[in-house]
């Protein structure tokens, strides 16, 4: 019969902070984003090795700096994003691809080797 589908969810919370200046300015500004994340990434493994699946994200939080002397507030212009992707497994041989072409497009590809 084979393997069973997987059903991965995730929950991730960041925080970035940096002063940052305009091109040939001297002054700074303070910049602070935040982001919260859920998912839920849904697929099936063939052959042992081979497993193709289909991710949703859905994300966002406040971004916030000054402007001008005046506080500012941001956000992502799409809060989620839709994809497929496959993931391989062959003689500690680890390979992802990954398209997400609805919300915040994205392509990723990666590999790594285990020994």
């Amino acid at each position: 019969m084979g393997a069973l589908p997987f059903v991965l969810a995730g929950l991730s919370l960041g925080v970035s902070g940096e002063r940052s200046r305009e091109a040939g300015a001297t002054a700074t500004a303070a910049y602070l984003a935040t982001d919260a994340r859920v998912s839920v990434t849904a697929g099936k493994v063939f052959w042992g090795a081979v497993g193709p699946y289909a991710t949703a994200r859905a994300f966002g939080g406040p971004i916030l700096w000054k402007l001008d002397g005046r506080s500012v507030t941001g956000t992502d212009d799409y809060h989620v994003q839709l994809g497929f992707g496959v993931v391989a497994a062959v003689k500690g041989l680890d390979v992802v691809a990954e398209l997400v072409p609805i919300g915040e497009r994205a392509v990723t590809v990666g590999a790594g080797y285990s020994f």
